[in-house]
């Protein structure tokens, strides 16, 4: 791990993305505050999530925020991150969007509905849908969330995870998407290996007050679903037993879209009331 100078501690700065904009931003007090809670946590040499730590002390790591639920330019921060991250093709680049704290800190359900809230906006507003013949549903054990052409892993992290530590990184919600290639070894081309996963879980058990969740899995296995990883229970329940998202194909976007069309184009009718007989 890099060490923590004070130029590796400021240069995140440069790497917050906001729609199409990234570094040279005027960013919250808030949004600061919070990027040190995170950054002094991840660092921690036993903190056991290796790839956000990773990516952090490299360097690799690109941030957004939101302010009080705009969600809008979210899509296009996201799309933003992809096309940055394709040309870096040697660095395992995530990204962390941070959201302003509440004032009151909410219930574990009310943190999950706005998590899964936001991957829903992300999804109806995704610039690249895949056509119906290519779509996957989460129900499938090789689904991870789309958008834009890639896919994401999408860690959801908040302040409501009291025994789940390695989930409670900050005063608010924070949403990590990392791209399903970081998980493949730059080496063989193959899917990290069991070796890492099983290093990782025993980090995991003596970092957390309760063991991993029995809905951890491995991508891939016909057991496993990605989507119930994503925003785990801060205890062992089960967690939901049904993805919340609404997929929807390239097609579907069309025939809604076709619809909308129809409908604006079609004339209110007349009332006789403002037509007198004559």
């Amino acid at each position: 791990m890099p060490c923590d100078s004070d130029a590796d501690a400021h240069s995140w700065i440069n790497r917050v993305i906001a729609g199409t904009r990234v570094g040279e931003l005027r960013l919250p007090d808030w949004l600061i505050a919070s990027h040190s809670r995170f950054r002094e946590t991840v660092l921690d040499p036993r903190y056991p999530c290796y790839f956000g730590s990773s990516a952090e002390g490299r360097g690799e790591l690109y941030y957004a925020y939101v302010e009080r639920g705009q969600l809008e330019h979210l899509p296009q921060t996201l799309s933003t991150f992809i096309a940055v991250a394709s040309t870096q093709t040697n660095q395992r680049n995530n990204l962390a969007v941070f959201f302003q704290p509440e004032p009151k800190p909410l219930t574990h359900d009310r943190y999950r509905a706005m998590f899964w809230d936001c991957l829903q906006f992300l999804h109806d507003h995704d610039p690249s849908p895949a056509p119906r013949a290519q779509m996957l549903q989460p129900s499938d054990a090789l689904w991870e969330f789309p958008f834009d052409g890639a896919q994401f892993f999408v860690v959801g992290i908040s302040p409501s995870y009291v025994r789940r530590h390695s989930r409670n990184l900050g005063p608010g919600m924070l949403m990590l998407f990392q791209p399903r290639n970081v998980f493949v070894d730059d080496v063989t081309g193959r899917p990290i290996s069991q070796t890492s996963r099983a290093i990782v879980r025993k980090r995991l058990a003596e970092w957390d007050e309760i063991p991993a969740h029995p809905d951890l899995n491995v991508y891939g296995d016909p057991a496993n679903r990605e989507w119930k990883q994503y925003f785990l229970p801060d205890d062992q329940q089960a967690g939901q037993s049904e993805c919340t998202l609404v997929i929807s194909s390239l097609e579907d976007r069309q025939v809604e879209s076709e619809r909308i069309a129809a409908r604006e184009g079609v004339p209110e009718p007349v009332s006789s009331d403002a037509c007198p007989v004559r």
